[in-house]
């Protein structure tokens, strides 16, 4: 049950180190860490129940104090489980959530910087077509010196 207690400690102190999103009460965490843990502790769970089934079926004696109370402490890791399970679908959408408006905000920004792009080639096809009219008017006037 230590082992448990100090994987739940870990989960919870890379929940507190999360790092967190603006303007939100939402954090990021690294997902497969957070399941890792959750694996682990769901693992450690079912063999504690494991144990206490076996070695209650084992006896025919009635189930004592200390038996209940490894049992309370179980149901009480399956709820902290639960709740980190919960906790991080939450912190998984809001995730998602951000992700999708930075990524409408830089599709915004492509498509600004597209119509100021098209500006600036029009700006520089009219200013090359302006320099070559230019060197039109300065060849025709050399022709017509050169004939003269």
């Amino acid at each position: 049950m230590n082992s448990l207690l100090g994987l739940l400690d870990t989960l919870e102190a890379v929940v507190a180190a999360g790092q967190r999103i603006p303007l939100s009460s939402k954090i990021i965490v690294d997902e497969k860490y957070i399941y890792k843990l959750l694996d682990k502790c769901r693992y450690l769970i079912q063999k504690e129940s494991q144990k206490k089934s076996a070695s209650v079926t084992s006896r025919e004696e009635p189930v004592t104090l200390n038996e209940s109370v490894d049992q309370t402490e179980y149901v009480q890791a399956q709820n902290v489980l639960n709740k980190a399970y919960r906790n991080a679908e939450v912190v998984e959408r809001g995730v998602n959530e951000y992700a999708q408006e930075v990524m409408s905000n830089l599709q915004l920004m492509v498509t600004k910087m597209q119509k100021d792009l098209m500006r600036v080639e029009k700006n520089i096809e009219s200013g090359r077509d302006l320099l070559d009219k230019k060197i039109q008017k300065t060849e025709v006037k050399d022709d017509m010196t050169d004939e003269a």
